[in-house]
């Protein structure tokens, strides 16, 4: 009695065939359920579109050997009449159309080819919706045939090929291996596919080589892969392909176009030393774990968008001979392009970096980061840019979730040592974690306008060679009062700073060997460092300085126009080089320009009140209008400054200086002693003497000398030099030094008149007509007072009078009278000759 069929349709035996039919519509004549895909070759169905089994049944079975049941037939017996078949077509060629080299629907315990297998050109083998139960074994032999399908074969127990040769085409599409395979040092020479074939357990095709197309797409791969040290001569694709394991891909080479597009790697993905001669897509790929790209050559195009990197990824070592597209990418965690080298064009344009990282790396062209995404730490330290290079729109965010312990991390963002030979874009970008551009070469153009800046920012020893622009950038917007460090930057063309707010940047040491402007409503908001900051073109200034701005010893070898710009608080320019700069209707009130080089400085309609000039050069500036009062003056060479009579020496119109004790201004002296105070004040009230004398003011050039007067009178005072002291007392009081015409006309007249109201006293004047004048005889006849008068005025101016002197006294007063009358007089000529000759 017959047993019923595992599988298969049961059909007439009449003409002594065997009676399975494989139907693709009916899942049970394949061993598949309802839902499932037939993997049969149209090419093999008959004209009702099934494949009816062309082999002899065996006798008493309505079945083949190839078709019996598994417990129904010895396992050596398939294999000897499936070779037997084989030898057929090889003696007989035309009997392959016989079907004699179908298999499909095999079952067998174990199939193993220890023997080389050569067919006629044009013959394969079809082993299609097979079962093998046992083990699988075609290693180390040569498959020659036209083509070997394996299409929807299940592979219950180990399969392998190791070490074999197989010439034609191989398909495996479908097919499902259950346990391990080995594919090791297998030559492909023709295509080969896995579509949608199912790995359950591991598979290794280390050492083999794919000489045409390689085809993976849809397969899954449920345990560990390894393709290390594989050649793929052609094309590969492993497209929409699920790893669920590890795989290693080391050391393998991929000479075409290697297409990885839509699938998922589970577990790790190695490719160290990997080559890849053609294009190489890995866009949309998902990356649920650690990458290792590690010392991979790309010699061609790379295809990275949209790709998902989960967990870190590493290209440290790697070259990318070919443009690499990067465009929408995602790292979740760490990406590392450590001392990779990019040698055409790099496109990382909108992807998001939730991770670290790492691109210390060459790009020999063009790379674009646009609108990309960093949310935690991003070292580009020692990067080559030797192209152009664009972060334009880029975010670097600090948006750091906790870590397993509850800590949030700071991101930081490094520059350090890149040399960037093309032009580099970071406009609109956005800076959240600390930053540093380090030693920096920016050999193009450097665009940062409209950058905004949240944390510290470090600029220290940048070069940039091309032209520069931080328009419209935004440091610190928080106000945190975060560090920006521009410190020995190098700027060999122009840089713009137009409309950029900055809180307290430090320039020190920095080099502007282009033009330089901070205009367009430029704002510093904290303290702002100069020091020793060189501008050998021109400099602008419009700005405005919130807080203290220092320009220590700073250089300025260009024009420096600080019009418009306006100062808040104090300003320091000590022994800065201002040659022609520009103040123009600037206040720099309380500044400090000591032992500063101001020639050629335009100050017109400037407020430097209460500024510190001393020992600052100020020869041929310009001040007309300028407010110079409570200015610390002492040892400033002015020569030729001009100054008109807008200019304001001192606003309490007092012309006094800073030093005058007197003066209403507060001067904090480093000197120990007040003499220190008053030889400074002599020096300024000298520096303005001259000034005021060079610009034809003598009225003022009188009133400062006279404060100088009064200055020395007073050291003269503190030094104990009485003598001195009391003969500058007389010459203050009688004509103010000089200065006082009016002083000495009042000495004139008080003197006659006084003489004239002391003779009547004793009675020390007399005349034959009145007799002897005294103040009783006066009251009875005042006409004689008027004559004491007359005499006294006719001796101070001619030397006589119509009266004697009487006895004595008399002659004594007479003598004083005739002998002070000349010596005012001269002081009287001296003062009038002093103002007509200013």
């Amino acid at each position: 009695m017959k047993k019923t069929p595992l599988f298969g349709t049961l059909m007439s035996d009449a003409d002594g065939t065997c009676d399975y039919v494989l139907d693709p519509d009916d899942p049970e004549t394949w061993g598949a359920q309802e839902g499932d895909v037939c993997h049969v070759d149209e090419e093999v169905l008959n004209e009702d579109g099934v494949w009816t089994c062309p082999h002899d049944a065996e006798e008493g079975e309505d079945r083949c050997i190839f078709h019996l049941p598994i417990e129904e037939k010895e396992n050596d017996y398939v294999v000897d009449s499936l070779l037997n078949n084989i030898n057929e077509v090889t003696t007989d060629t035309s009997k392959s159309e016989e079907g004699l080299l179908q298999f499909l629907g095999l079952r067998i315990r174990s199939l193993v080819f220890d023997c080389d297998i050569e067919l006629p050109e044009n013959i394969g083998i079809n082993f299609s919706h097979s079962t093998i139960y046992e083990n699988f074994d075609f290693s180390d032999i040569v498959l020659s045939t036209s083509h070997l399908d394996l299409s929807g074969v299940q592979f219950l127990s180990d399969a392998t090929f190791e070490c074999s040769i197989i010439c034609g085409t191989v398909s495996f599409l479908g097919a499902e291996f259950r346990s391990s395979g080995n594919f090791e040092r297998v030559e492909f020479r023709n295509n080969v596919g896995f579509r949608f074939a199912s790995i359950k357990d591991t598979i290794s095709f280390t050492g083999a080589s794919f000489i045409k197309s390689a085809n993976f797409e849809r397969t899954e791969f449920e345990g560990f892969v390894s393709f290390k040290e594989s050649e793929f001569n052609g094309s590969v694709g492993f497209s929409s392909v699920v790893f669920h394991a590890d795989v290693n891909m080391i050391n393998s080479r991929f000479d075409r176009y290697a297409r990885f597009v839509g699938s998922t790697f589970e577990e790790f993905f190695a490719t160290k030393h990997a080559l890849f001669n053609g294009k190489a897509d890995f866009s949309q790929v998902e990356f649920e774990y650690k990458v290792s790209f590690r010392s991979t050559t790309f010699e061609n195009a790379v295809d990275l968008r949209w790709a998902n990197f989960h967990k870190t990824v590493s290209f440290s070592n790697s070259t990318f001979e070919g443009a690499v597209d990067s465009r929408w990418a995602q790292f979740d965690s760490n990406a590392i392009f450590d001392k990779t080298e990019f040698r055409d064009t790099a496109d990382f344009q909108e992807i998001t970096c939730n991770g670290s990282c790492n691109f210390t790396t060459k790009f020999a062209n063009s790379v674009d980061f646009s609108d990309a995404e960093f949310t935690h730490s991003v070292d580009f330290s020692d990067t080559n840019f030797m192209r152009d290079v664009s972060f334009a729109r880029a975010v670097f965010e600090t948006s750091i979730p906790e870590d397993d312990d509850g800590v949030f991390w700071d991101a930081s963002f490094e520059f350090l040592s890149i040399q960037f030979n093309g032009d580099a874009d970071f406009s609109d970008s956005t800076f959240a974690g600390n930053t540093r551009f380090q030693d920096s070469d920016f050999d193009g153009d450097a665009n940062f306008s409209r950058v905004t800046f949240q944390s510290n920012i470090s600029y220290v020893g940048v070069t940039i060679n091309g032209r520069a622009d931080f328009s419209r950038s935004d440091f610190d917007p928080d106000k945190k009062s975060i560090e920006i460090n521009f410190g020995g930057i190098h700027f060999n063309n122009t840089a713009h700073f137009n409309g950029v707010r900055l809180q307290g940047p430090n320039f020190t040491n920095a080099v502007f060997d282009g033009p330089v402007k901070f205009i367009g409503e430029c704002v510093f908001e904290n303290e702002t460092n100069f020091d020793n900051a060189m501008f050998n073109k021109n400099a602008s200034f419009s700005a405005h300085f919130d807080e203290r701005v220092v320009f220590n010893s700073a250089d300025f070898r260009g024009d420096a126009d600080f019009s418009g710009s306006h100062f808040s608080t104090t300003s320091d320019f000590r022994d800065a080089n201002l040659i022609g700069a520009s103040f123009i209707d600037v206040g720099v009130r309380d500044a400090n320009f000591e032992d500063a080089q101001l020639e050629n400085t335009d100050f017109r309609g400037a407020d430097i009140s209460k500024s510190n000039l001393e020992r600052a050069t100020l020869s041929n500036s310009d001040m007309f209008g300028t407010d110079l009062s409570g200015a610390q003056l002492y040892g400033a060479n002015i020569a030729d400054v001009a100054v008109n009579t807008e200019t304001v020496f001192d606003k309490c119109r007092e012309h006094r200086c800073v030093y005058d004790p007197n003066s209403d201004y507060e001067y904090e002296s480093d000197d120990e002693e007040q003499v220190g105070q008053l030889r400074k004040a002599m020096g300024a009230y000298h520096v303005l003497e001259q000034l005021t004398r060079a610009n034809t003011l003598p009225d003022e050039q009188a009133k400062f000398f006279a404060r100088r007067q009064d200055m020395r009178r007073a050291q003269l005072r503190e030094d104990g030099r009485r003598l001195e002291y009391w003969f500058a007392e007389a010459q203050n009081a009688i004509f103010r030094h000089g200065e006082s015409f009016s002083r000495v006309a009042a000495w004139a007249v008080g003197t006659i008149v006084g003489f004239g109201l002391l003779y009547p006293i004793g009675g020390w004047l007399q005349s034959e007509s009145t007799g002897t004048i005294t103040y009783s005889n006066i009251a009875d006849s005042p006409l004689l007072l008027w004559k004491s008068l007359h005499h006294s005025a006719l001796l101070f101016l001619t030397g006589s009078g119509p009266l004697a002197p009487t006895g004595a006294v008399g002659e004594v007063l007479v003598t004083i009278e005739a002998i002070t009358a000349p010596v005012l007089l001269a002081l009287l000529v001296f003062v009038l000759g002093r103002r007509a000759a200013r």
